[in-house]
């Protein structure tokens, strides 16, 4: 930009001195040209003059070299304007160049102006996508984060589940080993009661035994002792 800028003040330097020039170059035509209409004026009233009878050759031929030199003068004068003429219609059409140069510039500074703000637009909404891209990572990585945590809380609960069951199940099987024992000592105990009952039982009738022996003993010598 700032190429740009000091590129149109230098064509507008050179504008306003070409400017400058073409004008004191048609003020020089103007003198020159009032200069020769003078002396134009000039010569055609000495053409205008009645003739002198002029005697003197010497004389005469003054009079013509100065004429001559006059005309002279007056060619190299129009050849002068014509040459400035030239170096105007050249200022002239540098100028015009130079105004579209500066046209130009003005074209590509402004070009360049909206390419710069087409950048900046295009800059700032690739940052702002770049930030919402960021924000969607971030809460992606977020939203992950918490639903790996999820699963291992689940997975913890899980295996203190497992670990319940199994000590529940643990709990249970020693219920029921100690509900078989019981009934296994009870078993173990009605069977000594029945056998202890059966022993007393034997006690018992090996005691009548005895008893009804002891009677029929006494019974036979009582009868022994009636009959001698």
């Amino acid at each position: 930009m700032w190429k740009v800028e000091t590129a149109h003040d230098l064509q507008v330097g050179i504008k306003s001195q070409n400017l400058k020039q073409i004008v004191d170059l048609k003020q020089q035509i103007k003198s020159q040209e009032e200069t020769n209409a003078e002396k134009i004026t000039e010569n055609e009233q000495k053409k205008q003059k009645p003739e002198i009878d002029i005697k003197d050759d010497k004389y005469d031929k003054e009079v013509k070299d100065k004429l001559r030199n006059m005309s002279e003068k007056v060619g190299q004068a129009d050849k002068l304007m014509d040459q400035k003429r030239n170096e105007v219609d050249k200022l002239e059409e540098q100028v015009k160049s130079n105004v579209d140069e500066v046209q130009k510039l003005r074209y590509v500074s402004h070009k360049q102006e909206q390419q710069q703000q087409i950048r900046k637009a295009e800059q700032k909404l690739s940052n702002q996508s770049d930030s919402e891209e960021i924000l969607f990572q971030q809460k992606e990585d977020k939203d992950k984060d918490k639903q790996k945590e999820n699963e291992k809380d689940k997975e913890r609960s899980n295996r203190k589940e497992k670990d319940k069951d199994k000590e529940k199940k643990k709990e249970k099987d020693k219920d029921k080993e100690r509900d078989k024992n019981k009934k296994k000592e009870i078993e173990i105990q009605k069977d000594k009661e029945i056998q202890k009952e059966k022993e007393i039982q034997k006690e018992k009738e090996k005691a009548l035994q005895e008893q009804y022996s002891i009677q029929n003993i006494t019974t036979d010598a009582h009868a022994d002792d009636f009959h001698g």
